[in-house]
């Protein structure tokens, strides 16, 4: 197994974005995985030597690769380098928060992101970090076979691990969404068999914690807020609000915002409905606007305040139809201080303090009448209160990253 003394790594690493942050010996690992098509094997004593600035000689002393998990003494000018920890993520994207929560660590911690098996290659003392296995090749087998020294941790964001039937773990469904809510769950042996192997079973709130511990054992599992935007939160992870905010009415026209995906898990039922019964209409004395992303606005999740801002966001909605695991743009509500009419169902009800500013529509999953009741003291709420606040801008919070992930992933 030779390799060219004059092998690029600046140029081989721009070839595979997923490999880019990662160490010189493992970006080599990698070109020897891809290249040389290694399978379990016992290789003879050689050194590889290669230029790239400084010269790196590895000696494969019994490399043996199983599972693709790789167990290897990584020999550096001749001192044994044990110490380097790997952050993987396996992940494939399919936007919204699950997208985002991962980006978030691969941007902070360098994480290097797998949806590939063969590019799996891990050793002692890695990291593993899965949310779900769609998009990938990787299978649940394949976890359970991971050495026991590979740090497994498994996030949990929707409902991708409450099933029983295991051909579910690899196709996007709708009711990824709403499965907490199906009577007679059974959790299949080897998703328990997986979360018994796992170092931690991360959960954002007490929502689907409480859901999960109905059916499994869980002695490893932990309730870690996401990072987020900071906010003022009490011990429960309940936004305890400090402020209140209402922009001043323009123009006599109140702007109600949904600032968030648009779909069914969203309410878009709820808010379509509002939408044709007030948009563009009169409201004593005011004409309601509805500005609702993908429908007459769009935006990434960077311009979100610039939207507040710009469009005199007077009102907020957060109308979900089934609990969600987290929900980054409730955050961004909270943040900006500004009314929230919204639903308080899953990670909402352990999140929103009930307020006059916060105004409850459903406290369950079941559509009652008071959908045009409810909107309207939202509606009556911002125009009582159009007086008692400057106007300002909101700025962009930072991102805060929780000791967990510091400790963690550092």
């Amino acid at each position: 197994m030779n390799l060219s003394n004059d092998f690029d790594i600046i140029n081989y690493k721009s070839q595979y974005p997923n490999i880019y942050f990662k160490s010189n010996i493992d970006i080599i690992k990698h070109y020897l995985n891809t290249n040389y098509n290694i399978t379990s094997t016992k290789s003879d004593n050689k050194s590889i030597n290669i230029i790239n600035n400084n010269i790196i000689d590895i000696f494969s002393d019994n490399n043996i690769i199983n599972n693709n998990i790789i167990d290897n003494n990584i020999i550096n000018n001749n001192i044994i380098d044990n110490n380097i920890i790997d952050k993987y993520i396996i992940h494939h994207k399919i936007g919204g928060g699950t997208t985002k929560y991962v980006y978030d660590l691969i941007n902070k911690y360098k994480c290097i992101l797998i949806e590939r098996k063969n590019n799996m290659i891990l050793k002692k003392g890695d990291i593993l970090l899965v949310q779900h296995l769609y998009g990938t090749d990787i299978t649940i087998d394949d976890l359970l076979n991971i050495n026991k020294d590979i740090k497994i941790i498994i996030t949990i964001h929707d409902w991708y691990w409450l099933i029983n039937d295991i051909n579910k773990l690899y196709n996007m469904e709708i009711e990824v969404h709403n499965r907490y809510l199906n009577e007679n769950i059974i959790i299949n042996d080897k998703i328990i068999q997986l979360f018994k192997k796992s170092y931690k079973i991360i959960h954002p709130t007490r929502f689907t914690y409480e859901i999960f511990e109905k059916y499994i054992d869980m002695k490893n599992h932990i309730i870690i807020p996401h990072n987020d935007y900071l906010l003022d939160i009490s011990n429960n992870s309940i936004y305890e609000y400090k402020q209140k905010y209402i922009k001043k009415i323009r123009d006599n026209i109140i702007n109600i915002g949904n600032l968030n995906g648009f779909g069914e898990c969203k309410g878009s039922n709820y808010i379509m409905k509002l939408y044709d019964k007030y948009n563009e209409k009169k409201y004593k004395d005011n004409i309601i606007k509805f500005h609702i992303v993908d429908r007459n606005i769009s935006y990434n999740e960077l311009e979100y305040f610039d939207i507040i801002n710009d469009k005199n966001i007077n009102g907020l909605l957060q109308l979900n139809k089934w609990g969600e695991t987290w929900c980054y743009s409730l955050t961004k509500a909270l943040y900006t201080n500004l009314p929230i009419l919204y639903t308080n169902i899953g990670a909402f009800k352990y999140r929103i303090n009930e307020s006059n500013h916060y105004i409850c529509l459903y406290e369950k999953e079941i559509e009652t009448d008071i959908l045009y009741e409810k909107f309207e003291k939202f509606l009556d709420y911002i125009i009582e209160n159009n007086d008692k606040y400057e106007d300002k801008i909101i700025k962009k919070p930072t991102i805060i990253y929780n000791d967990f992930y510091n400790d963690l992933l550092k």
